[in-house]
């Protein structure tokens, strides 16, 4: 993919980084999304090849789902701690609404170039496949030529004479019944 996905970019990471927030702290919901999200992660991360990663629309939900309700789990220490305040908590939680629609915008074009160039290899491969049908297919000159069969007598072997057809004789094998 030309435009890779920086996961650093999640919402999640963000709050953690601009809050200093230690994910142990979070609630056992909270810690488990985060082990659940990068176990996905990693899961989608091996499967990639060449560096080209690979999401389906189901994979970029489930990613996206995960990373709100750990941004949810975040807000709601956040909040017990008196580090922010309700208003605060909205105002920021729009923010990395917005962030996540931008990193969902990018998965989603990722998913979406991948389709594009496997249609693309598809195609040239059935172009291929047609291309190779066509000359196997086509005949060649040999097989277009027509046969010509000689009937002069000067081209039968020296000694031998054409044996007019006995039409009462019926040859089976090795013998001749009539």
């Amino acid at each position: 993919m030309s435009e890779n996905l920086n996961l650093k970019e999640l919402p999640h990471q963000f709050l953690l980084r601009k809050y200093s927030v230690n994910p142990e702290v979070l609630s056992t919901d909270g810690k488990q999304m985060i082990k659940d999200l990068e176990k996905t992660i990693r899961l989608v991360a091996s499967k990639s090849k060449d560096g080209n990663v690979k999401l389906t629309p189901a994979t970029q939900q489930k990613i996206s789902t995960y990373d709100r309700y750990i941004c949810d789990s975040i807000f709601e220490y956040l909040d017990d701690q008196d580090k922010i305040t309700e208003a605060q908590a909205d105002k920021v939680e729009e923010q990395m609404d917005d962030k996540r629609e931008e990193v969902e915008d990018k998965m989603e074009d990722m998913h979406q170039e991948e389709v594009e160039q496997i249609e693309q290899a598809t195609a040239e491969a059935e172009a291929k496949a047609t291309e190779k049908e066509i000359k196997e297919t086509t005949p060649t000159q040999e097989e277009t030529e027509p046969i010509v069969e000689a009937t002069d007598e000067s081209s039968q072997a020296d000694g031998e004479e054409e044996q007019p057809k006995n039409d009462d004789k019926v040859n089976i094998g090795f013998w001749e019944w009539e």
